[in-house]
């Protein structure tokens, strides 16, 4: 976290973090810049995850292979989508690393939820395989190494039918726009919820892509983003939630894809 790069890059290796609050790949990115790690990096995959922990936190990232050049991100990529931001993207919260722990708090809640008149609004539950695996490897942590509950459904209609197949509940909802649904997904799949190690920023925007992929039947070609961003931007994006009270660590969104008539409901829970 503090010490001199080149110490700094000697420790960064799997089993050294395995009892860290979080992935060393982000505690070396917090306060030591791509400049400084390329050059004394070796290839491989944390090379890879480093530059996009880097990347997403402004620095200048060349993401070719080149043996002539120390800066660039190398051949071996584990997180096979650009480094750098895209335009749709919004800028990721990123945790605080200290000489304590580690502190990465929720986004904020939204506000504004109104009651969701569900009755009767027919559903049809859709087996949508490919975008159930996509949001189960985002909270993974959420599930293998703590107590949360998860779930998704994806139905044909719109987003209150998609709210009516949680079950006979009261329900609220507010819209959201791109910015806040994705800040949501990331903080999510970087956090290990309540009992988890953390998997990064990195690790969880690349879930998050994966995600975004399957619902929008997108191919998994994102050698430049600018197909699945334009896909994305079609999407609306609710926040939801019931009378039951709020959770430690939760997720809860509902998106509509107006192109195809289809809806999903995100839901992760986990209260310590």
């Amino acid at each position: 976290l503090w010490a001199p790069a080149e110490w700094a890059v000697a420790a960064v290796d799997d089993e050294a973090g395995r009892f860290t609050p979080g992935p060393l790949s982000e505690v070396i990115a917090t306060h030591h810049t791509w400049a400084e790690l390329a050059p004394l990096l070796p290839l491989g995959p944390i090379r890879d995850i480093v530059a996009h922990e880097r990347a997403l936190r402004g620095d200048d990232i060349d993401e070719g292979a080149s043996s002539t050049n120390p800066t660039a991100v190398g051949a071996v990529r584990v997180l096979d989508l650009p480094a750098k931001r895209q335009p749709w993207e919004p800028d990721y919260l990123h945790p605080t690393y200290t000489d304590d722990g580690c502190d990465a708090p929720a986004p904020p809640r939204p506000t504004g939820l109104m009651p969701v008149d569900l009755s009767p609004h027919p559903q049809v539950i859709v087996d949508d395989d490919d975008t159930h695996d996509a949001f189960r490897a985002l909270v993974q942590v959420w599930t293998d190494d703590s107590t949360a509950r998860t779930e998704m459904i994806c139905v044909d209609g719109d987003h209150v039918a998609a709210l009516s197949a949680v079950g006979p509940r009261h329900i609220r909802a507010v819209d959201i726009d791109l910015d806040a649904a994705l800040t949501h997904l990331v903080w999510a799949g970087a956090s290990g919820a309540a009992h988890g190690r953390r998997r990064g920023v990195a690790t969880a925007r690349f879930n998050m892509w994966w995600l975004l992929a399957t619902m929008c039947d997108v191919d998994h070609d994102w050698s430049d983003g600018a197909e699945l961003g334009a896909a994305v931007q079609a999407l609306r994006w609710w926040w939801w939630d019931t009378t039951e009270p709020a959770a430690g660590w939760e997720l809860r969104l509902v998106a509509h894809s107006p192109d195809d008539g289809l809806s999903w409901v995100f839901l992760a829970v986990d209260g310590g």
